[in-house]
């Protein structure tokens, strides 16, 4: 038995009305706007990988540097120690060794972390300054969401949210 069909003519009109209604509501693009933006965030994102692999060379130059140290001093401690005649010389050879390495490796972290929270800041600061060149665009009577320069959080200020 034949169902009752709609020929698809009949209901493409009311699918066709709904969608340009809700074309309707959709708010007028600049795409001249938007494609300034985008290639001005792309120059910003540009600027935050070069930091960021800069901010890695540094790193790996440093580590690269301390593990030579390193080992050029566990080298000659080993032919100090193979030197040593006396096991309570060696004992102390050894804990002024341990005490030396133990203070290096804790100086080297500070040093990473340093660096580490130096690359990192370099990263973002091509990233803040694309958000608040596009935001002044957007708002040209606000700064910073409605804060001056002046008034606007540091990134290098601790921020306090306490009661």
């Amino acid at each position: 038995m034949p169902r009752n069909h709609t020929p698809k003519h009949e209901t493409a009109k009311p699918n066709a009305d709904k969608t340009h209604a809700a074309m309707a509501m959709l708010p007028e693009l600049d795409y001249q706007s938007l494609a300034l933006a985008s290639g001005t965030t792309m120059q910003a994102l540009m600027r935050a990988s070069d930091a960021m692999l800069k901010g890695a060379m540094a790193l790996s130059q440093e580590m690269t540097e301390f593990t030579n140290a390193r080992l050029r001093q566990n080298v000659e401690r080993s032919e100090t120690l193979l030197r040593c005649s006396d096991p309570a010389e060696a004992f102390g050879l050894q804990c002024d060794f341990a005490h030396k390495t133990t203070q290096q490796y804790l100086d080297e972290a500070n040093r990473l972390m340093a660096l580490a929270t130096a690359a990192t800041g370099k990263c973002w600061q091509p990233l803040e300054e694309c958000t608040r060149e596009t935001l002044g665009r957007l708002n040209p009577g606000k700064r910073n969401g409605g804060q001056s320069h002046a008034e606007a959080p540091s990134r290098s200020e601790p921020q306090h949210h306490g009661k």
